[in-house]
């Protein structure tokens, strides 16, 4: 199964990841040899590639256009779906802070303003893997996302109208898209009140 976490940044993706992979892992998913049967995966892919892109994207010297930014992104996410084609064919469950669906909302939102069936058209023809799980996690007040520090933010200027905006996009996109895949969790107090209701 492919589980992903989406949201927008800030919102705990990473962290409700790692609690789930590392659930799956030590309390409930290993084989016969003592293997872990799910692995951690994020967008951009944290091998050499993804964190080039990454670091193009982040980079305050290299000026890059909405296209661009656009085209590194699905350059990873095509980099990276055949590892998780493989995780699939071996039954191994793969647990994703973002995916796809991070670049529909984004990209048509304030980048290249693409349509999101255009984005998930040429994801599909990339032969990127479509998640089995969307958990989408929503923040209870807009204006505590704001002032979280996120050092590996991919947009560390968001205002409250900015999230308010990408929310709201992440819910029309991705419920609407992917509707019967998603589930939706609104952040709680702590990381574990949303762990459980994960």
């Amino acid at each position: 199964m492919y589980i992903v976490f989406e949201g927008v940044d800030k919102v705990g993706k990473s962290t409700q990841a790692k609690m789930l992979n590392e659930y799956l892992e030590y309390r409930w998913i290993k084989d016969v040899t003592g293997e872990p049967l799910s692995v951690l995966v994020s967008e951009p892919s944290d091998d050499a590639f993804g964190k080039k892109i990454r670091e193009l994207t982040l980079s305050k010297e290299i000026e890059t256009t909405s296209a661009a930014s656009f085209l590194l992104y699905l350059a990873s996410m095509a980099n990276n779906a055949k590892k998780l084609n493989e995780f699939k064919k071996q039954n191994i469950h793969i647990i994703g802070d973002r995916s796809f669906l991070s670049t529909m909302v984004y990209q048509s939102l304030y980048a290249a303003k693409l349509d999101p069936k255009e984005i998930l058209r040429t994801v599909l023809l990339c032969g990127i893997p479509v998640p089995d799980l969307v958990i989408l996690l929503r923040p209870e007040n807009s204006n505590l996302i704001v002032g979280r520090p996120n050092k590996d933010s991919l947009d560390s200027r968001l205002t409250k109208g900015m999230v308010d905006d990408i929310d709201a996009a992440y819910a029309d996109i991705v419920c609407s898209s992917f509707s019967h895949k998603t589930i939706v969790v609104k952040e709680g107090d702590s990381k574990h009140d949303v762990n459980r209701q994960v």
